[in-house]
Parts: structure tokens; sequence; C-alpha cells
């Protein structure tokens, strides 16, 4: 198996540079044959999420690019794409996330990994993006199969040293990971994308002080989402339960997104 690491791919993230490295000074040997990329040097260098546009929003057929992450991400397609069979792509979250793989696509062998990796790991939570292979632009779908490794909470530019460490672990569990191995089919905890909660229109609305780093606890009707300076609130209008997770993630406050919501199920969506 021939694995694309890629780090950087937002600039103001540096714990997946600091992991790549980490595996450039040990030169250790793993199962699966791999090649470290940095994603986007440019916003790295000006400590930014990006130049002109996300590079994480940049492929397949919903792509969107512009200007210098443009460049890179046909750069980086000319590079890995057909020559690499699984991409793990390194992230981190001002959000109380804590260990996460997302899937973005229904591959086998990246449910397999993510099953794996679970098995393994306990602690790591697993995400299912709402859009899904050929609907889904991230990374990842450079290659046909992968995950998306997102760990926080680390505020911007910040180099974690737990998170560095916990990083590593779990791309080493990757690296040495037989593909071919047949994974226990077994029930699997999965947060399943749902969609994007936005703040409300009206200004002087803040996240709720109890949803503030309460990602993944179940939410019902009822429960409080926003509140202003009146100590009004805003509940949940659905009976739910819905679980709310990237709250007050801060490079999607551009969108007004206060935080994502998923539905918790015990598979992963069937690959047909």
């Amino acid at each position: 198996m021939k694995i694309a690491l890629v780090g950087g791919t937002h600039g103001n993230e540096p714990v997946g540079i600091e992991v790549m490295s980490l595996f450039k000074l040990t030169k250790k040997s793993f199962t699966n044959d791999y090649q470290s990329f940095w994603g986007n040097p440019k916003a790295f260098e000006q400590k930014r999420r990006y130049i002109d546009c996300d590079l994480n929003r940049a492929f397949g057929k919903n792509a969107i690019r512009k200007g210098y992450e443009g460049e890179r991400a046909k750069k980086l397609e000319e590079e890995i794409k057909g020559s690499f069979d699984f991409c793990i792509d390194l992230h981190t979250t001002t959000s109380n996330m804590g260990l996460t793989a997302i899937l973005n696509n229904t591959h086998p062998l990246t449910q397999k990994a993510a099953r794996f990796l679970k098995l393994e790991m306990p602690e790591v939570t697993l995400i299912e993006e709402d859009k899904l292979d050929k609907e889904c632009n991230h990374l990842n779908r450079l290659c046909p199969a992968g995950l998306t490794i997102e760990v926080g909470p680390v505020a911007n530019n910040v180099v974690n040293a737990e998170l560095v460490l916990k990083t590593h672990k779990i791309v080493e569990k990757l690296l040495n990971f037989d593909f071919n191995f047949e994974v226990k089919q077994t029930p699997i905890e999965v947060y399943k994308m749902l969609g994007v909660r936005k703040y409300p229109e009206k200004k002087g609305w803040y996240i709720h002080p109890s949803l503030e780093g309460a990602d993944f606890t179940e939410l019902k009707k009822g429960a409080p989402l926003f509140i202003n300076i009146d100590r009004e609130v805003i509940e949940l209008e659905e009976e739910g339960p819905i679980y709310p997770f990237f709250i007050n993630e801060a490079a999607y406050l551009e969108h007004q997104s206060a935080f994502l919501v998923a539905e918790k199920r015990q598979a992963f969506t069937d690959p047909s």
C-alpha cells in the first residue's frame, strides 16, 4: 500500500508539519510505503489558513480553486493522484474535539482503516461527512481511500506537544496497518454529519456557555444553543438527539458557522 501523508493543508495548523518532521528524523520502516507532502507552504510562512482559497475545498468535481491554492492543488494532483492508494491528511481544530478521524468517502479501505483505528485507539472519535465520494471536495479525494485526522483543541499557529505525540501515534498505527487484514465486523460508533448550525442573523448572539467545549454532547429538544446580552436563549426546536461538533471553530466563523451537527450511528454508509 502506498500512502500519501499530508500536513499543513491549512497554513495555521503546524502540528501536522511537526509530525511529518518527526517521521523524517526517526527514519523508521513501516508496513506500508509512504511519502510526505507539505500542503500549503506559503500560507504556513504567513501563518494563515490560506492565501486565496481553502486548499481543503479544492479537489474533486466540486473543487473551488483560485490563486495560489489553485496552483498548489494542481501540483499536489500531479504528485499524488494515481500514484498513491491512501491519503492521511493532518489537521487541528480550535474546538474541543479530542482525537478524531473523518471519513469523506465510502471506499472499503477507508472504512477498514477507520474501524482498525477505533479498535486500536478507542479514544478516537469517528466522523462521517454528509458529502461523500465524488460529492466531496477535500484533499483526500486525491486518493481512492483516505482519512482526515483532526485533533484539538489547540489555538491556530501553536504546536501542542500532546497533540503532536497523539497524532504521531495515529499515523504510526495507520502506516503499520496491514490493509489485507480482515478487521472484525462489529457495530461501530460513528457520528454522521447532518449539516451546519449557523449563528442567528441578528448580531449579538453567542454560543450558549453550556455548549462551549461540549463537542459530541447529546442535545435534545429544549437544549440551549445561543444566548444574547439580555439573557434571552434560543433552544433546540427539533426532538433530537443531535450531537454538535466543531463548536466555535475559529476557521468557520467566516461562514457564520456556530457548529456542525451529527447523529450517532452504529455503521458506516454502505459503499454500494
